[in-house]
C-alpha cells in the first residue's frame, strides 16, 4: 500500500469525538463518521471538521441534507415490549 501524501490526520483522540469530511470546495460531504481514543482517521481530503458535542454534528449533516438518527433515538426504536 502506497503512502498517502498531503493528508489530514486525526489520531487517538482524549474523547469520543465526530467528523465531517467535505470536497475541497466543501459544497458535498464525502464521509463522515465518529473516532474514538483508540482510533486513527486519515484521509486525503483537507476539509475536515471535528466536534465534541453529537448534536452539533448531526446538526452538521442535516444542513447537507443528511439525517441520522442519535443512539438514543436508535435504543428506543429497538425497546422490546412485555409480553402480557
Amino acid at each position: 500500500m502506497s503512502e498517502l501524501t498531503n493528508t489530514t490526520k486525526i489520531s487517538k483522540p482524549t474523547s469520543k469525538i465526530w467528523y465531517v469530511v467535505f470536497n475541497e470546495s466543501r459544497s458535498e460531504v464525502i464521509t463522515y463518521g465518529s473516532i474514538l481514543p483508540t482510533q486513527v482517521l486519515e484521509t486525503k481530503h483537507s476539509q475536515v471538521d471535528t466536534y465534541e458535542i453529537e448534536s452539533e454534528w448531526l446538526e452538521i449533516l442535516g444542513q447537507n441534507n443528511i439525517e441520522l438518527e442519535t443512539e438514543l433515538e436508535i435504543e428506543l426504536e429497538t425497546e422490546i415490549e412485555p409480553l402480557n
